[in-house]
């Protein structure tokens, strides 16, 4: 088990990381909601890089993770900007029926297998 890397909560980035890999999570919460369970694109964006923490660390830290993981979390940030444009143009349905969004997916995914085996 390694340490958490300095200025972010890592149980944080990996909630937020599994929200943005589940699609069938994404379709029921996201575009039925319920009473029991509220989420969306943006609030899943802002747990990953806000709440957690991560956001400023990737700015400030030479190496938060390690420079393959941090990179892929700077290109699942600007997939997940793209992506958040294209649901204020066309809906939460289609931005996430969009291969974009299937990109999205997979990132957060392969994301979460890589920092499971560091913990």
């Amino acid at each position: 088990m390694t340490r958490e890397p300095k200025g972010v909560v890592t149980e944080l980035i990996e909630r937020a990381l599994r929200e943005l890999a589940d699609a069938e999570f994404q379709r029921r919460v996201w575009l039925g909601g319920g009473a029991s369970e509220m989420s969306s694109m943006s609030e899943a964006t802002e747990a990953l890089f806000s709440d957690s923490g991560l956001g400023q660390a990737l700015e400030k830290n030479p190496v938060t993770f390690s420079r393959e993981i941090d990179n892929d979390l700077r290109k699942l940030r600007l997939c997940l900007r793209a992506c958040l444009r294209a649901e204020a143009e066309r809906g939460t349905d289609s931005a996430i029926s969009s291969a974009d969004w299937q990109g999205v997916r997979d990132i957060a995914s392969s994301l979460l297998a890589v920092l499971g085996q560091k913990h």
